[in-house]
């Protein structure tokens, strides 16, 4: 039975993560290997997500948030974003933007700049980073600083 269940983990990270798989029923000792390999992986991976000082979060198209770093609770200080939908975070005069941006993108890299609400109902400005990713989106935001606020303003009132 775990082999079994090992097996289909491994089929599908072949399928969603390009994970080669061998062309012959492969030993005990190499699925362990293989287990070992995507434990170590995982791992790493998920240190260097929470390690970002950036807002980093995978996110499917109606906002829901499916993953998210620590950077969401230290820069916004929501304590779990994940209960929030992304699109209430974002100003009322920025939202239907940042849907059309997000309904607009064919895959491409697509920036843009929004307020964002934080816990203790103020606004920051947040540069992001956007990529559609099968049904969800990944993206990327860094905190614009105060030297670089009047600029932003400007330009969200020029649209």
């Amino acid at each position: 039975m775990v082999l079994l269940v090992l097996a289909r983990s491994l089929f599908w990270l072949s399928l969603n993560f390009g994970v080669v798989m061998p062309t012959t029923a492969p030993s005990l000792s190499r699925l362990r290997e293989l287990s070992q390999s995507l434990e170590t992986a995982e791992h790493e991976l998920v240190h260097f997500f929470n390690f970002s000082p950036d807002l980093m979060a995978v996110v499917d198209f109606d906002g829901s948030f499916m993953h998210v770093n620590r950077a969401w609770e230290k820069l916004l200080g929501w304590a779990d974003v994940r209960n929030i939908n992304l699109f209430g975070l974002f100003h009322s005069d920025d939202e239907q933007m940042v849907r059309s941006v997000i309904g607009d993108t064919r895959g491409d890299v697509v920036y843009f700049s929004s307020r964002v609400l934080r816990s203790d109902h103020k606004f920051i400005v947040v540069d992001f980073s956007l990529k559609k990713h099968n049904n969800r989106f990944n993206l990327v935001g860094r905190q614009v600083h105060d030297s670089c606020v009047d600029c932003t303003s400007n330009k969200l009132q020029r649209r």
